[in-house]
């Protein structure tokens, strides 16, 4: 997180950093539950997809959401965004271990079902919105 700040500071982009980290996360959920069988070459670097995605994605989507609002809008925003992260984390872990059961505890094929495709949603979202994020 702290090294996703200092770059999106240093390249004057928060968006461009956020596009990146949601595509290293559509390559990391591609091979991280192959990582095991296609051995020590690929584990490394899902590892470091992993600290992009999770690091940057994350500090990103705070910064962006406290200069995309008006001043008097923040606590508001910082609060819905705050919501929406615990609920997603509650229910989704719930979501998804029902999916994986369903679909005979094959974790590589439903991250490959469910997830990609999220991640996918989500950054046409961050293209098609391009020009509206700080």
């Amino acid at each position: 997180s702290p090294v996703a700040g200092a770059v999106s500071d240093k390249i004057h982009s928060r968006r461009i950093v956020l596009l990146v980290s949601y595509v290293c996360a559509c390559v990391y959920m591609w091979f991280v539950f192959d990582a095991a069988g296609l051995g020590l070459a690929i584990y490394v670097p899902v590892v470091v997809l992993m600290g992009v995605a999770c690091g940057a994605a994350g500090s990103m989507q705070w910064a962006i959401c406290g200069e995309a609002v008006a001043p008097e809008l923040q606590s508001g925003a910082m609060g819905v965004l705050a919501f929406a992260q615990n609920l997603g984390m509650f229910f989704g872990a719930a979501f998804f271990g029902a999916i994986v059961e369903g679909m005979g505890g094959d974790w590589a094929f439903a991250s490959h079902a469910i997830l990609l495709p999220i991640y996918v949603v989500v950054i046409l979202i961050v293209v098609f919105n391009w020009k509206r994020l700080p």
